[in-house]
């Protein structure tokens, strides 16, 4: 009886003294601020100069969905000689500033998208009492963390004394 109450006792200290394990995986959260910086770069990179196709495209895969990068290219790609340069303009939902311009904030997160907003900007050339801002949504996919989604939003801007 005392040996069956001592592995009792010693079976439940045991149990105690060992941390549970969870099953469930958490998700990493992306580095949103490099693969911000990564996609301006790459955007930068080939404003630059023009190169073949496949290389451009290998470049914004790293960074961007296939539907974002199709999505930038039809606003943005120029076809000389069969090689490939981005037009880029500072006044673009699809041109990725770098963050020393501008910063962003997380508005939305989940284990599989990030959607980030802009920070308030300064007056553009634009007229009106709305603030455009840039709202990038960010996708876990296959390939790891991507951008998938590049918009505006509107805000209006409150009355200044």
């Amino acid at each position: 009886m005392k040996s069956r109450m001592m592995l009792v006792i010693l079976s439940f200290a045991l149990f105690m003294g060992v941390p549970s394990v969870q099953a469930t995986k958490k998700v990493d959260q992306p580095d949103w601020e490099s693969l911000m910086e990564q996609a301006h770069n790459v955007q930068a990179k080939y404003s630059n100069k023009s190169v073949e196709y496949t290389t451009i495209r290998k470049d914004f895969r790293k960074v961007f969905t296939k539907a974002a990068m199709m999505t930038i290219f039809m606003e943005h790609i120029l076809i000389h000689e069969e090689l490939f340069r981005l037009a880029s303009t500072d006044f673009s939902p699809y041109i990725i500033p770098s963050l020393e311009w501008t910063s962003f904030h997380v508005q939305k997160s989940s284990d599989n998208e990030v959607v980030l907003l802009e920070d308030h900007r300064e007056p553009t050339e634009l007229m009106g009492p709305q603030r455009i801002l840039r709202k990038v949504t960010i996708t876990q996919t296959e390939e790891g963390w991507r951008i998938s989604h590049l918009d505006w939003v509107q805000k209006e801007e409150s009355n200044k004394e």
